[in-house]
């Protein structure tokens, strides 16, 4: 049987990894409604708190990696790895598989809105500087002066060399 302790802290490790994670849904769903709402320096404010959060799992693979060492385990991912648990705890871990998979789920659902509205955001900002009066069409070079390109830009972002 594996060492028993080493498994309880594992299984805690992990709790602590899919809190972190749940913790960071709201303050997703805080970025979501600030990009909607113009609000740049709250917005701001909100990406330090993602930072934050992040910053607590930073060590994961390296963790995992230990732990699988220490509870003398030959596996690659975490699911090889809650193959060669003991029947009772690999109903535990299972269990939060299923749990954390939930969570990774919600939280990529509110990056990739957040992403898409940002975008639409930026695209909105584009769309006026090509409004503005002066913005004209220009040819980019490339370093060797072989690839052109056009590009509507705004005078406001124009450099003269």
């Amino acid at each position: 049987m594996k060492d028993r302790s080493a498994m309880d802290e594992f299984y805690d490790y992990l709790q602590g990894v899919k809190q972190t994670y749940t913790d960071i849904i709201p303050v997703l769903r805080e970025e979501m409604d600030r990009i909607a709402k113009d609000d740049v320096a709250a917005l701001d404010e909100t990406l330090k708190r993602q930072q934050a959060l992040l910053l607590k799992t930073r060590n994961f693979d390296d963790k995992i990696a230990e732990y699988i060492e220490r509870l003398g385990i030959s596996a690659s991912t975490l699911t090889e790895t809650v193959r060669e648990f003991p029947e009772d705890d690999r109903f535990r871990f299972y269990d939060f598989l299923g749990e954390f998979g939930r969570v990774v789920e919600q939280v990529d659902f509110y990056k990739n809105k957040c992403r898409e509205l940002l975008q639409a955001k930026l695209y909105g900002i584009d769309k006026r500087l090509a409004d503005l009066p002066g913005s004209r069409e220009s040819l980019t070079y490339d370093e060797n002066a072989g690839g052109v390109t056009k590009s509507l830009y705004s005078k406001t972002f124009e450099k003269k060399i």
